[in-house]
């Protein structure tokens, strides 16, 4: 026995005396005790057995008089060593273990598993992990809602068959048609929030036969989708099916008015009068023809109330006899009522004179055209000339001659001016407050700022899955402006700008700018190295970057002209090129602008109508105007047309009509927001690619 061996059996010796056999009973009882340890600790991440405590274990091991056990073998040391260094293991593992995820913690990784998986497109994925959040879901009305999304995201990954299964399933029984319809109904509402009503009607679809009361709010939801989706005669037979399961009259009333609100908004974005189809039922036709008389209320009110009366006689015993037309004759004749004096405040002189003449000159075209019901006001025009100290001179003149409502200012500056004396009247403001300053009562903003074009882009984008993109933006602060803004609505979209590109507006050629736009000079360059790798020269064609979904350029006209045509020269032929509205005279022909796509207002757009008669009239009365400020004329005759509604039904949120400029809208900041005409330029000539928003 060497001397390390000698050593270590002195230490045993000394430790645990020499008896043999009570050196075999302790090493016994360790080895069991460390046995039943490891037992309950088999995975460390299970918590202690309760009445179970190492304390306890290790009290047990030294209650062995290991003082008097003997032993003069090394194999012995070796297994008693082991069996401690397993004792002192399993402390630390009982003393650093953790306990089970709680099931509050799983849930909310499967759910942020689940967002992610749909943020990347991966819906088959996402339906999957929803499926098991259903499955441990203890509230049916959670569970529910993880069913639903798990089937809209089959629908969306295109296994609708895989979706109807699912709300089949004996999940599905087990958490109950009620749950199931509310989730279904929720989510659904968020669905047309956010313009998806295809998507709303295939989960309808695959869900499983709902009748009876709980049919009821499906039904309503299905009929939005369908006036979502610029269909009339399927939404109104689902809001009479609706009708028939209501047992109140006041429920049925309101279902009425649903079935209305919808068909008149549906109508008011509509540029012919809705279609009859031949399958159209009499109740269907009865709606459609009302609508359609609605439509041009507005503009003819002697042409409604003749053909009104005619709709009466045709349909005696209609719904809308009791519950809609008596409304609609008060709100219409409420609505007509202007104010007796109107004052409009603008800069007749000074550099800004032109832009004020044509304002001018449009809102006397609405006032003296087939207008709306009640009595004209007395007009009055003020010169504010081009500063802020002209046009509150202006105002307190305006209040002097017992002016009742205010149009103007136009200049920023003076507007901003006129916010802070707080006025006691009602002001249509033709320009935009800076952003955050405070707005008294009654102060409205009206404009033809591009923010709205490029919310509208930027809604485009989003239906269409174009989210990163380039925009090629001129010098200056206009510029910059409009790249913030359009940086921050792709923001909020989960989009990016990947390429910006600037240039100073006015050349005759924009070549070096687009080189650098589109990364021309790296791929001269690589076709220039393959040549020098291969030794002999070739023949090749700069291609331009290809990470782009979109190209937005913003441009005036005369630019748009020269930049259009040299990106399709750089070869941008597959990516889409989006463009503000125009800013030279309608029915212009532009053969360089082919391929475009741009926002138009009814009033560029309008080859007939009223809108092609009243530029007639226009031109005719003032020949010697600029043609170029027929926007600014469109400007002023929806200015006019808009002051009966702010004043006598001022509702935030509300389509208020369809006007020179596009469809207004009153935003609950009291700003008048503008949706405009898709076009695609072909042959020169601007085609409108949705006519459902385009009204002559």
């Amino acid at each position: 026995m060497n001397v390390k061996v000698g050593e270590q059996f002195a230490g045993v010796t000394r430790i645990f005396g020499n008896d043999p056999v009570r050196r075999a009973q302790c090493s016994a009882c360790a080895r069991a005790e460390v046995l039943k340890i490891a037992d309950w600790r088999s995975h460390h991440n299970e918590a202690t057995p309760s009445g179970i405590c190492l304390r306890q274990q290790l009290r047990k091991l030294r209650q062995c008089n290991i003082r008097d056990m003997l032993g003069s073998d090394s194999t012995l040391m070796r297994t008693l060593r082991l069996t401690l260094g397993a004792c002192l293991s399993l402390m630390l593992l009982a003393s650093c273990a953790t306990l089970r995820p709680s099931p509050s913690a799983q849930v909310a990784r499967i759910l942020a598993s689940a967002r992610t998986a749909e943020r990347l497109h991966d819906f088959a994925l996402g339906a999957r992990l929803r499926t098991e959040l259903a499955q441990i879901s203890r509230r049916p009305e959670r569970a529910a809602r993880s069913l639903v999304r798990a089937a809209e995201d089959l629908i969306e990954a295109g296994q609708g068959q895989a979706a109807s299964r699912l709300l089949e399933s004996r999940l599905s029984q087990e958490i109950g048609g009620p749950a199931r319809v509310e989730a279904l109904t929720r989510l659904g509402t968020a669905l047309l929030l956010r313009k998806h009503p295809a998507r709303l009607l295939a989960l309808v679809h695959a869900l499983p036969k709902v009748s009876g009361p709980l049919a009821a709010p499906l039904l309503r939801l299905q009929a939005e989708a369908w006036y979502a989706r610029g269909r009339a005669v399927p939404a109104i037979r689902l809001f009479d099916e609706r009708a028939r399961l209501l047992t109140t009259d006041p429920a049925k009333t309101r279902n009425t008015q649903l079935l209305w609100s919808g068909l008149i908004q549906l109508d008011t974005a509509r540029r012919h009068p809705l279609a009859l189809p031949a399958q159209a039922l009499g109740t269907e036709r009865a709606w459609i023809a009302l609508a359609n008389l609605m439509r041009a209320a507005w503009e003819n009110p002697a042409h409604f109330m003749q053909g009104l009366a005619a709709w009466k006689h045709e349909f005696p015993n209609h719904t809308a006899q009791a519950s809609i037309i008596p409304h609609l004759v008060r709100e219409l004749n409420r609505l007509g009522h202007y104010p007796k004096t109107l004052a409009v405040l603008l800069p007749l002189t000074g550099s800004y004179a032109p832009a004020g003449l044509a304002i001018e000159r449009g809102l006397l075209a609405s006032r003296y055209s087939e207008g709306p019901f009640g009595t004209p006001p007395v007009i009055r025009f003020y010169n504010t000339g081009s500063h802020v100290k002209g046009a509150l001179g202006a105002y307190h003149e305006a209040l002097r001659d017992h002016a009742q409502w205010i149009v103007g200012p136009l200049l920023k500056p003076q507007v901003a001016a006129l916010a802070t004396l707080r006025p006691a009247i009602g002001v249509l403001a033709l320009n935009d407050l800076a952003k955050g300053m405070p707005k008294p009562g009654r102060f409205y903003e009206f404009g033809l700022s591009p923010r709205d074009e490029l919310r509208e882009i930027v809604d485009h984008l989003i239906r269409h899955h174009r989210l990163y993109g380039g925009a090629l933006i001129p010098h200056g602060s206009w510029g910059r402006a409009i790249l913030k803004d359009l940086g921050r609505d792709l923001d909020h979209a989960h989009g990016k700008l990947i390429a910006i590109g600037r240039y100073t507006p006015n050349r005759r050629s924009y070549s070096s700018n687009l080189e650098h736009f589109l990364r021309i000079r790296g791929s001269i360059i690589r076709g220039q190295a393959l040549a020098g790798t291969l030794g002999m020269p070739l023949t090749f064609t700069p291609a331009p970057r290809s990470d782009l979904d979109f190209i937005l350029l913003i441009a005036n006209t005369l630019d748009a002209r020269e930049i259009t045509p040299e990106l399709r020269y750089f070869g941008v032929t597959s990516v889409p090129i989006y463009g503000l509205s125009r800013d030279d005279v309608p029915g212009t022909i532009h053969q360089d602008l082919n391929g475009l796509w741009a926002l138009e207002t009814p009033w560029s757009l309008g080859t007939h109508g009223p809108w092609k008669r009243i530029r007639t009239n226009l031109a005719r009365l003032w020949p010697q105007s600029d043609p170029r400020a027929s926007r600014l004329m469109a400007f002023g005759f929806d200015a006019y047309r808009l002051i009966p509604w702010l004043r006598n039904r001022p509702d935030s949120g509300r389509r208020l009509f369809w006007g020179a400029t596009g469809l207004l809208t009153l935003g609950k900041n009291g700003r008048i927001g503008r949706h405009l005409i898709w076009v695609r330029f072909e042959s020169g000539r601007a085609v409108p690619t949705d006519t459902s928003r385009m009204k002559d």
